[in-house]
Protein backbone atom coordinates (compact mmCIF):
# COMPACT_ATOMS: atom_id res chain seq x y z
CA UNK A 1 0.00 0.00 0.00
CA UNK A 2 1.31 3.02 -0.73
CA UNK A 3 1.06 7.06 -0.59
CA UNK A 4 -0.28 8.99 -3.71
CA UNK A 5 1.11 12.14 -4.83
CA UNK A 6 -0.78 15.44 -5.50
CA UNK A 7 -1.48 14.42 -8.75
CA UNK A 8 -2.12 10.74 -8.46
CA UNK A 9 -4.92 11.45 -5.72
CA UNK A 10 -6.64 13.79 -7.98
CA UNK A 11 -6.55 11.24 -10.98
CA UNK A 12 -8.09 8.78 -9.09
CA UNK A 13 -10.55 10.96 -6.91
CA UNK A 14 -12.60 12.42 -9.31
CA UNK A 15 -15.89 14.03 -7.94
CA UNK A 16 -19.34 13.37 -8.69
CA UNK A 17 -20.82 11.59 -11.26
CA UNK A 18 -17.66 11.93 -13.89
CA UNK A 19 -15.76 10.15 -10.99
CA UNK A 20 -18.30 6.84 -10.91
CA UNK A 21 -18.25 6.85 -14.64
CA UNK A 22 -14.81 7.43 -15.54
CA UNK A 23 -13.33 5.29 -12.69
CA UNK A 24 -15.85 2.32 -13.12
CA UNK A 25 -13.83 -0.81 -13.74
CA UNK A 26 -16.35 -1.68 -17.19
CA UNK A 27 -14.13 -4.77 -18.09
CA UNK A 28 -15.02 -6.97 -15.83
CA UNK A 29 -18.96 -6.37 -16.82
CA UNK A 30 -17.67 -6.78 -20.84
CA UNK A 31 -19.72 -10.59 -20.77
CA UNK A 32 -22.48 -9.26 -18.74
CA UNK A 33 -22.90 -5.99 -21.17
CA UNK A 34 -22.82 -8.73 -24.30
CA UNK A 35 -25.17 -11.54 -22.68
CA UNK A 36 -27.74 -8.44 -21.56
CA UNK A 37 -27.61 -7.00 -25.00
CA UNK A 38 -27.71 -10.59 -26.95
CA UNK A 39 -30.92 -11.95 -25.02
CA UNK A 40 -32.94 -8.56 -24.66
CA UNK A 41 -32.18 -8.49 -28.66
CA UNK A 42 -33.03 -12.09 -29.17
CA UNK A 43 -36.29 -11.61 -26.79
CA UNK A 44 -37.32 -8.49 -28.89
CA UNK A 45 -36.60 -10.66 -32.22
CA UNK A 46 -39.06 -13.30 -30.70
CA UNK A 47 -41.62 -11.01 -30.14
CA UNK A 48 -41.54 -9.04 -33.37
CA UNK A 49 -42.30 -12.69 -34.90
CA UNK A 50 -45.15 -12.99 -32.92
CA UNK A 51 -46.11 -9.44 -33.67
CA UNK A 52 -46.36 -8.86 -29.71
CA UNK A 53 -43.76 -5.58 -29.39
CA UNK A 54 -46.31 -3.82 -28.41
CA UNK A 55 -48.25 -6.13 -25.96
CA UNK A 56 -44.94 -7.42 -24.67
CA UNK A 57 -43.45 -3.80 -23.92
CA UNK A 58 -46.41 -3.66 -21.52
CA UNK A 59 -45.86 -6.45 -20.01
CA UNK A 60 -42.47 -5.76 -19.38
CA UNK A 61 -43.46 -2.13 -18.32
CA UNK A 62 -45.50 -3.97 -15.48
CA UNK A 63 -42.99 -5.75 -14.34
CA UNK A 64 -40.95 -3.19 -14.07
CA UNK A 65 -42.76 -0.99 -12.33
CA UNK A 66 -43.14 -3.98 -9.55
CA UNK A 67 -39.56 -4.84 -9.14
CA UNK A 68 -37.29 -2.15 -10.13
CA UNK A 69 -38.05 -0.07 -6.83
CA UNK A 70 -37.69 -3.14 -5.05
CA UNK A 71 -34.20 -3.50 -6.25
CA UNK A 72 -33.43 -0.15 -5.59
CA UNK A 73 -34.29 -0.33 -2.22
CA UNK A 74 -32.31 -3.09 -1.79
CA UNK A 75 -29.22 -1.24 -3.33
CA UNK A 76 -30.20 1.62 -1.08
CA UNK A 77 -30.04 -0.52 1.98
CA UNK A 78 -26.78 -2.10 1.11
CA UNK A 79 -25.11 1.22 0.39
CA UNK A 80 -26.41 2.45 4.29
CA UNK A 81 -25.20 -0.66 6.02
CA UNK A 82 -21.77 -0.37 4.06
CA UNK A 83 -21.46 3.50 6.22
CA UNK A 84 -22.76 1.92 9.78
CA UNK A 85 -19.87 -0.15 9.46
CA UNK A 86 -16.75 0.62 11.65
CA UNK A 87 -15.49 4.24 12.75
CA UNK A 88 -12.40 6.26 11.22
CA UNK A 89 -9.56 4.07 12.56
CA UNK A 90 -11.24 1.51 10.30
CA UNK A 91 -12.33 4.05 7.07
CA UNK A 92 -8.66 4.77 7.01
CA UNK A 93 -7.55 1.16 6.85
CA UNK A 94 -10.49 0.83 4.12
CA UNK A 95 -8.97 3.61 2.01
CA UNK A 96 -5.43 2.69 2.26
CA UNK A 97 -4.47 2.68 -2.44
CA UNK A 98 -3.46 -0.71 -3.40
CA UNK A 99 -3.40 -0.85 -7.00
CA UNK A 100 -4.73 2.35 -7.96
CA UNK A 101 -7.94 2.03 -5.95
CA UNK A 102 -9.06 0.93 -2.30
CA UNK A 103 -11.73 -1.18 -0.97
CA UNK A 104 -13.44 1.45 0.21
CA UNK A 105 -13.63 3.21 -3.10
CA UNK A 106 -14.10 -0.13 -5.13
CA UNK A 107 -17.36 -0.66 -2.54
CA UNK A 108 -18.80 2.83 -3.14
CA UNK A 109 -17.94 2.75 -7.00
CA UNK A 110 -19.73 -0.37 -7.59
CA UNK A 111 -22.94 0.92 -5.98
CA UNK A 112 -22.97 4.26 -6.96
CA UNK A 113 -22.85 3.11 -10.69
CA UNK A 114 -25.16 0.49 -10.18
CA UNK A 115 -27.92 3.30 -9.03
CA UNK A 116 -27.17 5.26 -11.90
CA UNK A 117 -27.86 2.47 -13.84
CA UNK A 118 -31.29 1.83 -11.88
CA UNK A 119 -32.25 5.67 -12.03
CA UNK A 120 -31.64 5.73 -15.82
CA UNK A 121 -33.91 2.53 -16.77
CA UNK A 122 -36.30 3.85 -13.94
CA UNK A 123 -36.29 7.11 -16.20
CA UNK A 124 -36.93 5.48 -19.46
CA UNK A 125 -39.56 3.08 -18.28
CA UNK A 126 -41.40 6.40 -17.42
CA UNK A 127 -40.78 8.21 -21.06
CA UNK A 128 -41.58 4.76 -22.55
CA UNK A 129 -45.24 3.88 -20.19
CA UNK A 130 -46.13 8.17 -20.93
CA UNK A 131 -45.03 7.42 -25.00
CA UNK A 132 -47.61 4.34 -25.08
CA UNK A 133 -50.24 6.25 -23.73
CA UNK A 134 -50.34 9.03 -26.48
CA UNK A 135 -51.80 7.90 -29.41
CA UNK A 136 -49.98 8.24 -32.76
CA UNK A 137 -49.92 9.49 -35.90
CA UNK A 138 -47.34 7.62 -36.87
CA UNK A 139 -47.68 4.50 -39.34
CA UNK A 140 -47.98 0.82 -37.87
CA UNK A 141 -44.64 -0.01 -39.60
CA UNK A 142 -42.93 2.73 -37.79
CA UNK A 143 -44.50 2.19 -34.18
CA UNK A 144 -43.66 -1.71 -34.70
CA UNK A 145 -39.59 -0.46 -34.89
CA UNK A 146 -39.80 2.09 -32.28
CA UNK A 147 -41.61 -0.47 -29.61
CA UNK A 148 -39.08 -2.79 -30.89
CA UNK A 149 -36.41 -0.95 -30.08
CA UNK A 150 -37.64 0.50 -26.79
CA UNK A 151 -37.96 -3.22 -25.64
CA UNK A 152 -34.04 -3.87 -26.16
CA UNK A 153 -33.23 -1.21 -24.24
CA UNK A 154 -36.05 -1.69 -21.47
CA UNK A 155 -34.65 -5.40 -21.27
CA UNK A 156 -30.83 -4.41 -21.37
CA UNK A 157 -30.98 -2.04 -18.92
CA UNK A 158 -33.07 -4.28 -16.85
CA UNK A 159 -31.02 -7.60 -17.25
CA UNK A 160 -27.58 -5.41 -16.91
CA UNK A 161 -28.80 -3.68 -13.63
CA UNK A 162 -30.26 -7.06 -11.79
CA UNK A 163 -26.39 -8.29 -13.02
CA UNK A 164 -25.39 -4.94 -11.36
CA UNK A 165 -26.52 -6.66 -8.00
CA UNK A 166 -24.30 -9.59 -7.87
CA UNK A 167 -21.14 -7.13 -7.51
CA UNK A 168 -23.38 -5.18 -4.87
CA UNK A 169 -23.63 -8.14 -2.93
CA UNK A 170 -19.89 -9.28 -3.46
CA UNK A 171 -18.96 -5.81 -2.00
CA UNK A 172 -21.72 -5.85 0.99
CA UNK A 173 -19.77 -9.22 1.69
CA UNK A 174 -16.18 -8.24 0.82
CA UNK A 175 -16.86 -4.91 3.19
CA UNK A 176 -18.25 -7.11 6.28
CA UNK A 177 -15.10 -9.89 6.14
CA UNK A 178 -12.76 -6.75 6.19
CA UNK A 179 -14.60 -5.24 8.94
CA UNK A 180 -14.74 -8.77 10.85
CA UNK A 181 -11.15 -9.11 10.18
CA UNK A 182 -10.63 -5.43 11.41
CA UNK A 183 -12.34 -5.74 14.59
CA UNK A 184 -10.20 -9.24 15.57
CA UNK A 185 -6.77 -7.25 14.92
CA UNK A 186 -7.68 -3.79 15.95
CA UNK A 187 -7.20 -5.02 19.72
Amino acid sequence: MTDLSENEFKKIHKPGLKGIIINYPYSRDIVIITFSLLISIVLTIISLFLGEAYSQLKIVLEILFDTIPIILGFLVAGFSLMFGFGDKSYFKLASKIKDGTSLYLKNVQSFSFALIIMLITLTIMAISKILLGIPSPFNAEILRVGHSVMLILLLFLTFYSISLLYHAVKNVFNITISHHAFLNTSD
